[in-house]
């Protein structure tokens, strides 16, 4: 019998798939499941980050948080406030 998948199951292979190939990948596979629940009401209004995209850098490994977000592939957006 397979074990039933657990909501920190759901939300530790979220939060993998979306930081996929980063260190934070690997910093949240090793969490307990009490580690990932306090942290994980941290996130739900969204992750800051930012990258030097203009600077050299390729932006591949990073290529799947833009998607992810459905920012434009270039990572230009505007700021607004309401």
């Amino acid at each position: 019998m397979m074990a039933e998948n657990t909501k920190e199951d759901a939300i530790r292979r979220e939060l993998k798939a979306l930081f996929k190939d980063t260190t934070l990948a690997d910093t949240i596979a090793d969490l307990s499941d009490e580690e990932l629940m306090a942290v994980a009401p941290t996130l739900r209004k969204g992750v800051s980050w930012g990258r030097r995209w203009f600077d050299g850098s390729r932006g591949g490994r990073d290529q799947g948080l833009v998607e992810a977000v459905g920012l434009p592939e270039s990572g230009k957006t505007y700021c607004t406030t309401a």
